[in-house]
């Protein structure tokens, strides 16, 4: 299921109430705290901080632990999460959520690494309005944003790179990796995730060691992964990402199929590859012909 939210933050800790905008029927309200409201689609996608110090939705794995989600968080977790500002779960846990953390000087926002789900922001008076797609922001707000023409134009020429700044007049996202720091009227980014952190580590490690902690790294998500979800439908092309990610599904004894899609010109049609990698494996392909 993908998880889909509405929020509203109060900057500075005081009562919130609801828009006058309309919510989608399938979502849930949760009454997190006086000065935090959330409404999400899936109540097994949320974790509560306790004590009114937040919450998280989405998907949360151990980073050293079984390939199992997470329903909620020992004491010790949240405490850390809340006096680290939010080092802690990028460093003890990986996932597919969005984080809210709040302490008593600040509030703060946080996307995974990963960014499997969006964040759109904007700013209301006092509050802080969160949702994972512009169109309930609009909808649960009561206010349709205008285009912001001259981003459009930028996005356009930037071809999807990612920006804070969307193409709607007053709504933003949070990058993946990143997180909105709210400090009384004060709003700023900050980066929780760099990936050269861990390209210019030095170690006297050898290179089949470093070769054995990815295939475990890369096994253990795909294994994750595939047990929230249930039997998956894996499109393949016979090439390298998604050999690893069958051989991997194979490993973790998951259930699964394979799709390959293909065109009418020789260069778009990698049916032959797919069928090698779907044979070793012993599993069905079902080729599709997209004209």
């Amino acid at each position: 299921m993908t998880v889909a939210f509405f929020s509203i933050l109060s900057r500075d800790a005081q009562p919130v109430r609801h828009f006058g905008g309309v919510t989608p029927s399938t979502l849930q309200w949760y009454h997190i705290a006086g000065h935090s409201l959330l409404a999400v689609n899936d109540p097994k996608a949320l974790i509560t901080l306790p004590g009114g110090a937040g919450f998280l939705i989405g998907t949360l794995f151990h980073r050293h632990g079984p390939a199992e989600p997470i329903s909620r968080l020992e004491s010790s977790d949240s405490e850390a999460i809340e006096a680290t500002h939010g080092r802690h779960l990028v460093d003890r846990f990986w996932g597919r959520y969005i984080a809210v953390i709040r302490t008593p000087s600040l509030l703060l926002v946080l996307r995974d690494p990963s960014g499997a789900l969006p964040c759109y922001y904007s700013v209301s008076g006092n509050d802080l309005v969160l949702a994972s797609d512009p169109s309930i922001l609009a909808a649960a707000s009561g206010r349709v944003p205008e285009i912001d023409r001259p981003q459009l134009a930028r996005a356009l020429a930037l071809g999807g790179f990612p920006e804070e700044r969307t193409a709607l007049e007053g709504v933003r996202q949070i990058l993946p990796g990143t997180g909105l720091r709210i400090l009384q009227t004060q709003i700023s980014t900050d980066i929780h995730w760099n990936p050269w952190e861990f390209a210019r580590l030095q170690t006297d490690d050898a290179s089949e060691d470093h070769a054995e902690k990815l295939r475990r790294s890369t096994q253990l998500c795909v294994s994750a992964w595939a047990r929230v979800g249930g039997r998956a439908l894996l499109g393949v092309s016979g090439g390298l990402d998604s050999s690893i990610v069958a051989a991997c599904l194979q490993t973790s004894g998951n259930d699964f199929a394979c799709v390959t899609l293909a065109t009418d010109d020789p260069l778009g049609d990698e049916r032959s590859y797919s069928r090698a990698l779907t044979s070793h494996l012993g599993r069905t392909e079902a080729p599709r012909l997209f004209r």
